[in-house]
């Protein structure tokens, strides 16, 4: 048992590219049992490699410290705080680059099928906000993963370019007020910065959410399976 001054977090096995890395912790999760969890991805900077932080759980809004403190927190940020934060402590040579959210869904009304549902399996603008333009100042946040509860992962990458088009889509968020998940997707789909990364039972197409995916059909779908351990990574090295 780590001692309590001992900060470090658990890492995964190295991977050459940062989707694997976020499948990875995924399935380190397993599949959704009711509970939210964040995680991080980091770049070894001399291997141009990536490690996922194991995911931690993220439920409790006045858990001290939360989440989003043990993964994110910085020197910079400690006048936000009413507490005492310890630091992150993260391997020489590694930044974090991404986010990843697991199983947060704060479109969720009640008991809907994960299967059928779009509100279930996606995050407002205010969550992916808050783990990419949110984080810049402390982080060069180049991916934002949402791992849904149908089991798919989607990746978003923001484009931060100051000429960026995709700037008339956040002044749109942050101005809209209350929105849903289907109105979000379709204001959403003409930047072409979502990809579904890993199919599940309702995001069950790989590859951009453009228009034509920005509103699924819900419909009955086979039992997507898992591969067995460590089909399909691209693994550096087994061991971190």
């Amino acid at each position: 048992m780590p001692a309590s001054n001992d900060h470090r977090l658990a890492l995964s096995p190295v991977f050459v590219h940062s989707d694997d890395a976020a499948r990875y912790a995924q399935r380190l999760v397993g599949p959704y049992q009711g509970d939210d969890f964040l995680g991080a991805i980091l770049e070894d900077l001399q291997r141009r490699a990536y490690v996922a932080v194991e995911p931690l759980p993220d439920n409790d809004p006045d858990a001290v410290p939360s989440a989003e403190e043990r993964l994110f927190w910085k020197v910079s940020r400690a006048s936000t705080s009413d507490h005492e934060v310890p630091l992150p402590e993260y391997p020489e040579g590694h930044r974090v680059v991404m986010t990843h959210q697991l199983y947060k869904s704060d479109f969720a009304q009640g008991k809907e099928d994960a299967a059928t549902s779009l509100g279930v399996n996606f995050i407002s603008w205010s969550y992916i906000h808050r783990y990419t333009r949110g984080l810049r100042g402390y982080f060069d946040i180049q991916n934002y993963y949402l791992s849904t509860r149908d089991g798919a992962l989607l990746r978003y990458t923001p484009d931060y370019s100051v000429d960026s088009q995709e700037e008339t889509m956040v002044h749109q968020f942050n101005h809209i007020g209350v929105y849903d998940a289907r109105e979000m997707l379709r204001l959403m789909a003409p930047y072409k910065t979502l990809n579904v990364v890993l199919a599940g039972h309702f995001w069950r197409r790989k590859g951009l959410i453009g228009d034509e995916l920005a509103a699924p059909v819900a419909k009955a779908s086979p039992t997507v399976q898992d591969a067995p351990p460590g089909d399909g990574f691209h693994r550096e090295k087994d061991e971190f």
